[in-house]
C-alpha cells in the first residue's frame, strides 16, 4: 500500500473489514424505511428481543467493538416495523426507544468508518424517533450526536441550531 499511495496505511483487521461489511445493508435499511413507511412482508421478532440487541449493540459500541454490525441492519427494520405498526403503546414506545439506539450505533459505525453521510442519516433517524417517542432525555442525546455529525461535514450553522434547539 505505501508504494501505492505514497504513504504508511494500516491495514485494516479483520474486525474492521467485517465491520465494514455492515454499511451496504445499514444504508439500505435506512433508506427503505421510515418511521411511517415499512415493509408489510416482514414478521419482526418481538419488541424485547429487539430491544436487547439494540443494547447489546450500544455497549459493544460504546467499547469500539461492531462486531455485531453485521445484524444491525435486520434489527433496524424489524424495529422500524414494530414502531409503525404496534398495537400497544408500550410495545411501539420499546421499539422507538430501541430505535434510538440503533440509529446511534449505525451512525458511531458509519463515522468510524468514514461514511458520514450515513452517519447523519442514522442519526437523524435516531433523532426522529426520539422525538416520536415523546423521550427528552433521547431527543437530547440525538441532538448531541447530530451535532457531532454535522460538524464533521462542515454543518456548523446546522450544528448549532440543532444544539440550541433541543
Amino acid at each position: 500500500p505505501t508504494e501505492l499511495v505514497g504513504a504508511p496505511t494500516v491495514a485494516p483487521d479483520s474486525r474492521t473489514v467485517r465491520a465494514a461489511s455492515a454499511l451496504p445493508s445499514l444504508t439500505a435499511a435506512l433508506h427503505d424505511t421510515t418511521l411511517t413507511d415499512v415493509p408489510d412482508d416482514l414478521q419482526p421478532r418481538h419488541v424485547e428481543v429487539l430491544a436487547r440487541l439494540a443494547r447489546e449493540a450500544l455497549e459493544e459500541s460504546d467499547q469500539m467493538r461492531f462486531a455485531g454490525g453485521t445484524g444491525l441492519a435486520e434489527v433496524l427494520i424489524e424495529l422500524h416495523v414494530v414502531a409503525a405498526t404496534a398495537r400497544k403503546a408500550k410495545d411501539r414506545a420499546g421499539a422507538l426507544a430501541a430505535l434510538v439506539e440503533v440509529s446511534f450505533v449505525a451512525s458511531r459505525l458509519s463515522a468510524t468508518l468514514g461514511d458520514h453521510g450515513l452517519a447523519l442519516t442514522a442519526i437523524r433517524r435516531g433523532f426522529d424517533a426520539a422525538q416520536a417517542a415523546e423521550r427528552p432525555d433521547l431527543v437530547g442525546l440525538m441532538a448531541m450526536g447530530r451535532g457531532l455529525s454535522l460538524i464533521r461535514v462542515g454543518a456548523r450553522r446546522r450544528a448549532v441550531l440543532v444544539v440550541d434547539q433541543a
